[in-house]
């Protein structure tokens, strides 16, 4: 297994299917849209958005420090561009511009991004857990719209 620090782009991408809310009430899980105790919608600042990926990009740069013991005395910033060459002097801020991704382009997003935090302590941090459930709600809204589950029985 390896591991390293998503893009801005993946990050921003994550972000804008977290603010999303064209999946809502019926169509979408709910709990997502709580991550970090803050209810996201269409208002969702993106202030407030940049601060999440910030701690997300935290969470990230943890991991792979985790991983790779010659990275733990790197900055955050320093670890940021070394996966992300160009990047080391770049703070993270949403872009409010980019596409909401698919459901499914958001499931593996996301999926992407809890493998490279899947390493050391950091798979129980709280962020990480919530992340693993958004995960798994994304999936079951996916599976349960597919024509195939649709025109299964029920039972």
């Amino acid at each position: 297994m390896s591991a390293y620090v998503v893009s801005y782009e993946t990050m921003n991408r994550l972000l804008a299917g977290l603010s999303y809310t064209q999946y809502r009430h019926d169509t979408y899980p709910h709990g997502p849209r709580e991550l970090l105790g803050r209810p996201f919608d269409a208002n969702c600042e993106p202030e407030a958005l940049t601060a999440l990926g910030i701690k997300l990009l935290s969470l990230n740069v943890r991991a792979v420090q985790c991983r790779y013991e010659d990275l733990r005395s790197k900055t955050p910033s320093e670890c940021v561009g070394f996966f992300n060459p160009g990047m080391e002097h770049t703070d993270f801020v949403y872009d409010p511009a980019t596409v909401s991704p698919t459901p499914a382009q958001l499931y593996k997003t996301l999926q992407c991004f809890i493998y490279q935090c899947s390493e050391g302590t950091i798979i129980h941090d709280p962020l990480y857990k919530e992340l693993e459930e958004w995960w798994n709600r994304i999936g079951h809204f996916i599976i349960s719209n597919l024509p195939e589950y649709n025109s299964a029985v029920w039972g």
